[in-house]
């Protein structure tokens, strides 16, 4: 997800099941197949015929989440490339805590999903509920002052660092297991001072340009870093929309998130939800003999 090349971008497993939502189930087969995510996608009575009805639910190797874009994006692809769903009409996914999450294909071939906005509550000063600045800077790696800002979104804290910063990050993911949230998500501006990072978000966005780049690190949910977390887009558009002195209902930025995969997210605001689109591609097609 969010690459039209194998072996970059996000991987995730995408199961059509019958099982009428099995948990237990889903666990042992997400703990198989051992990928950050695995989306287990399950045909419901559409209600009229402008869409196509799912439920969706999605699971790490050790738990299930509210949100995930990747595996998101993933099931869609899944659904049109196997004929299972009509290219023509809309997906409209039923989760239990996200809601209705809608999925249209693009003019491009690019996957477009409405997601919920998640505006970070940003503070320059120590408030109770976020981490303190220099806690942050020392499970990253960093010196002491590096992290300019830090916010808490619905499920996961987001930091922002210098570009330099970014790319020196050693992060600790003891130190990083000890913040209470889903994951924690630091983003800098633009493509930074290194000319083969530079290069290679340029690449990835052509014709488009970068306005922020960002990790992921979830060592609570079992992943040390997440290769590109389209849900912490819901964060980072309306965080950097303001920072960028962006219309917030309205703007378009594109993300690069800059794992050792990568990957591009394209997003746009709009009436308290957030478009992100990015393309898809299949790697890997077949049967699961689990339980």
């Amino acid at each position: 997800a969010f690459t039209a090349e194998a072996g970059t971008g996000n991987a995730a497993a995408v199961v059509f099941s019958q099982r009428k939502g099995d948990a237990k189930w889903m666990q042992k087969v997400a703990a198989e197949n051992n990928l950050s995510e695995t989306a287990f996608v399950e045909l419901l009575h559409s209600k009229d015929e402008s869409s196509q009805r799912f439920s969706l639910r999605w699971f790490t190797p050790t738990c299930e989440v509210d949100l995930c874009g990747h595996a998101t994006l993933g099931a869609a692809h899944a659904l049109w490339s196997t004929g299972r769903a009509s290219k023509r009409r809309r997906i409209d996914f039923e989760t239990k805590a996200s809601g209705v999450l809608t999925c249209e294909l693009s003019e491009t071939g690019w996957i477009q999903m409405d997601f919920p906005a998640d505006s970070p509550n940003v503070s320059d000063t120590i408030q109770a509920s976020l981490p303190h600045e220099d806690e942050l800077s020392k499970a990253l790696g960093l010196q002491p002052g590096s992290v300019r800002h830090v916010g808490r979104g619905r499920f996961d804290i987001l930091c922002e660092v210098e570009p330099r910063e970014f790319d020196a990050m050693k992060p600790d993911s003891a130190k990083l297991a000890e913040f209470e949230c889903r994951g924690v998500c630091v983003t800098t501006a633009g493509c930074g001072p290194d000319p083969s990072e530079a290069k290679r978000a340029n690449q990835a966005a052509a014709p488009a340009k970068i306005d922020f780049r960002s990790r992921f690190f979830a060592p609570r949910a079992g992943l040390a870093e997440d290769p590109v977390t389209g849900s912490a887009h819901c964060l980072l558009a309306p965080y950097w929309a303001v920072r960028l002195g962006k219309d917030p209902n309205g703007a378009e930025l594109v993300g690069f998130q800059a794992s050792a995969r990568g990957g591009i997210v394209k997003c746009r605001l709009g009436n308290g939800r957030v478009m992100l689109s990015g393309p898809a591609t299949t790697t890997l097609e077949g049967g699961i003999y689990c339980g």
